[in-house]
This record gives C-alpha cells, structure tokens and sequence, in this order.
C-alpha cells in the first residue's frame, strides 16, 4: 500500500499515474501549499516540497519513505520490476533511462521552476521578467533534445513507456501557451499523445484537473 501526498500542480503526476498503470493499491493526499507544511509532513519530506511517497507492509508498518519525483519513480519501478519501466542493474536499457531521468531533473525541472518562480533567481525584481525570458528559452532547448532522443519511437523509453516517459508527463502538463507549442517537436508530441490515450495517465489527468496543451 503506498500513500502519495500529491498537490494539484506538483511533479508527483508521474508518479501519481505510474502507481494507476501498476494497479498498486494506493491513495492520495492532498497537501494545502497554501499553507505551512505541518511537523507530520515534514517529518516525511524535511524540505516540505511536494510529492512523497509512503509505502506500508500488509500489517499496516511503514516500510519506506521516498521524497524527489525522480526518486519516487526509480524506488517503483525497482519494487514493481514486472511492469518493466526501468531495466535490471547493469544493463545498458536502465543506464539510458536513468540518464533520461538525470537529464531531465537537471535541466527541464529547473527551468519551469525559472518560469514559474523567477523571484526565486533574482533579489531584483526587475529582473524577472528576463529570468522568465530565458527560462522559455532553456524549455524548448531540453525538449529539442528529448524531442531528437525520441526519434522514431513512441515512447523516449522505445517501444514501450518507461520511468522517462512518466517524468517528462508532469512537465508536458506545465506547459504554458506563452511557450513554444509542445506539438513544434513531432516526436515528442506523439510520444505525448500516447501517454495521455493511456487509461491509467487519464485517470490521473482526470484527479488532477489536468489537461494537455499542444
């Protein structure tokens, strides 16, 4: 049983819709960011950022606590390996899913958080709205690259969806129409439109009040 404290705009929507594609009993709570995180959850998560994950034993017993929506997603994949969405240790599949993952979480996390809080990169509050100028910019360059390591697959993992694919979901779902238009890289918008047609990520789509924009 897994407990993920989830808010509507968080990077835990990958997780949120990886655990409805493992059928994993689950439940989600959500976290008011509008007020200060209680000692409960920062006795889960001391950065108070949002998502985490709890995991529970059969008997009820807390057995794990994961905090980053990078790790979130490695840590189910690895106790779920029948879904393959991350390849056995040492193998050459896992290394290029996990350097997706890595990529991803150091370059296109980064820049919407630019975007979304430029405040947070500048004491001059002039100077946030070139902050947000350049964090356009850094957007589309990491898509570019995600787009090109797609190629022809449907998926960034291939032929199948992996734990890259779940990431890059939650900051597909970001996008803003002031960006460039997702749908000006191909290969990611197919990639796109088969995560979003799936039943599980529908779901959460659907609890999250999300849509995808093109």
């Amino acid at each position: 049983m897994y407990t993920l404290y989830v808010s509507r705009n968080s990077a835990g929507m990958g997780a949120h819709a990886m655990l409805e594609e493992l059928g994993a009993p689950f439940e989600t709570v959500a976290i008011d960011t509008s007020k200060p995180r209680t000692p409960e959850y920062l006795a889960i998560n001391p950065t108070g950022r949002i998502p985490s994950l709890v995991e529970f034993d059969d008997a009820g017993s807390r057995v794990a606590v994961v905090f980053q929506s990078a790790a979130i997603l490695c840590h189910l994949a690895d106790r779920h390996p029948e879904a393959k969405f991350l390849g056995p240790v040492g193998g050459a599949a896992r290394a290029r899913s996990l350097q997706w993952l890595w990529f991803m979480a150091e370059a296109l996390q980064p820049a919407y958080l630019m975007h979304f809080h430029p405040d947070g990169f500048t004491a001059d509050p002039s100077g946030q709205a070139a902050i947000d100028a350049k964090a356009t910019d850094l957007i589309d360059a990491a898509w570019t690259i995600v787009d090109g390591a797609i190629g022809a697959g449907s998926y960034l993992g291939g032929m199948a969806p992996e734990i890259c694919d779940f990431y890059f979901l939650t900051f597909a779902l970001w996008h803003k129409a002031h960006h460039r238009p997702l749908a000006a890289h191909p290969n990611l918008a197919r990639a796109l439109r088969g995560m979003t047609a799936r039943p599980a990520v529908r779901r959460m789509m659907a609890a999250s009040g999300k849509t995808l924009q093109l």
